[in-house]
């Protein structure tokens, strides 16, 4: 449903913008894959330690020893590489937006060290693409995207709380912090945010004018499967919050 909200508002833009979506959405596809791998490497870096601690990321190629700091750097250079030459194809305004995401992917890994939020600072990270997509396809950074990222803000700390109840019991004995923690068994905290999701995504709707497929598909959609991962959630039973992340 958000994949589906994220792509509809460019398709209200003007004709030309609309003529080259094949084009942006190839490029978009590409960055993602990038920019993701890159900040999946970077995290994997600097949780080494921690990772090697917690029976489910122990076997990563980092903390296993099986791939060397070395190594991951050098991917890491690789995937800047990268990703400068899909930063070259896009607008000037898409370009400052793209480079403003460094910030919080260097910060984002220290988060679980300080805060019990690392799940809320995923969210602002990981769904900068609503933002570079938004700037790329219009050529400017307006006020109507900011419902929709913060949509996906609200829907990574859903499913990334539901991800972190895995780790609960070695994430204490190693002092790492998650909203899992945090919200301990209670939902309510995840139903806040589920409802904070869908009225985002709601607002998304009215501030484009979208049709009656984007509120059934997108908001009724998502508040229907989010409220049944919820429902589902039990905090003490690390292998089926992974079913109801997957």
């Amino acid at each position: 449903g958000t994949t589906l909200a994220a792509l509809t508002p460019t398709l209200t833009t003007t004709p030309t913008s609309t003529s080259s979506l094949p084009f942006h959405l190839t490029l978009f596809a590409v960055g993602a894959f990038i920019a993701r791998s890159g900040g999946c490497i970077v995290n994997d870096f600097c949780d080494r330690h921690l990772d090697a601690r917690v029976a489910r990321t122990r076997s990563r190629p980092l903390a296993s020893g099986e791939v060397t700091t070395s190594q991951a750097f050098a991917l890491m250079v690789g995937h800047a590489g990268m990703g400068v030459g899909v930063l070259m194809m896009l607008n000037e305004n898409a370009v400052i937006v793209s480079l403003c995401s460094i910030v919080p992917v260097l910060i984002y890994p220290l988060m679980k060290r300080i805060t019990y939020w690392p799940q809320l600072f995923l969210g602002f990270t990981f769904n900068w693409g609503v933002l570079i997509g938004w700037t790329a396809i219009t050529g400017t950074l307006n006020i109507n995207i900011i419902p929709l990222y913060l949509a996906a803000v609200c829907w990574t700390v859903v499913y990334d709380t539901i991800y972190a109840y895995q780790d609960i019991t070695d994430d204490l004995k190693s002092n790492i912090k998650s909203t899992a923690i945090l919200f301990g068994h209670s939902r309510t905290p995840l139903l806040i945010f589920t409802t904070l999701t869908v009225t985002f995504l709601t607002l998304t709707g009215q501030l484009h004018d979208l049709g009656v497929a984007y509120y059934v598909i997108s908001c009724a959609g998502a508040a229907a499967h989010l409220g049944w991962q919820v429902r589902e959630v039990r905090s003490a039973e690390g292998g089926r919050c992974g079913e109801l992340f997957r």
